[in-house]
């Protein structure tokens, strides 16, 4: 398709062009298949194809979800308007990790929440030996980013290719001053679906 946006500088710079057509050649380059697994394998994955794991083997029974509108239905927001949650869902930021890539460690400060798309997520704890496993449809870090604990209680790390959408503290924030009735909702639901953490 034709270009829809003109980019000028603001500046002197210098800049390296890679035209389209290099790009493609260097893509469908039998001599590189090795080299580009990882980068197929994860557009596979993000496009909504099969979970995979960090060979680009299938992961599972094959009943991996990709679930687009995971920040709507996440437990954090249950008790929430649909008009707030609409505008939470416009400011999240979608990210790709690596299997074995770490999303964020316990003791870390929590400033984001993460909304599994798609993928499965390790989460170690330290002191306990088994870690959990959690897959798409999961919020992980909301009780630090409501500040219900002062800092992520486990390390994340991706367990396959992984798509989350995540959502700044700091948005949120911003967020909850237009709809100020939100928090409460929030944190009501947060306490209801954790009550072992204050009891």
């Amino acid at each position: 398709p034709e270009p829809n946006v003109t980019i000028r500088s603001t500046q002197a710079c210098d800049c390296l062009l890679l035209q389209q057509s290099t790009m493609q050649k260097a893509l469908d380059d039998e001599l590189m298949e090795d080299d580009m697994l990882p980068y197929t394998a994860s557009q596979r994955v993000l496009a909504g194809g099969e979970i995979l794991d960090a060979f680009g083997f299938p992961v599972g029974d094959g009943s991996a979800k990709n679930m687009p509108d995971c920040v709507e239905q996440s437990e954090v927001f249950r008790a929430c308007s649909k008009s707030f949650v609409a505008q939470v869902a416009e400011i999240v930021e979608d990210l790709a990790f690596w299997p074995g890539e770490r999303l964020y460690s316990q003791y870390e400060e929590g400033d984001m929440m993460y909304f599994i798309r798609a993928g499965r997520v390790r989460l170690e704890v330290l002191g306990r030996r088994d870690p959990e496993i959690v897959e798409a449809g999961t919020t992980l870090g909301d009780m630090a980013v409501l500040d219900q604990v002062p800092h992520y209680v486990e390390t994340a790390y991706a367990e396959t290719h992984v798509w989350v959408r995540a959502l700044h503290k700091k948005l949120l924030r911003r967020s909850l001053s237009s709809f100020p009735e939100e928090e409460r909702c929030m944190l009501g639901q947060v306490h209801a679906a954790n009550p072992g953490i204050f009891g």
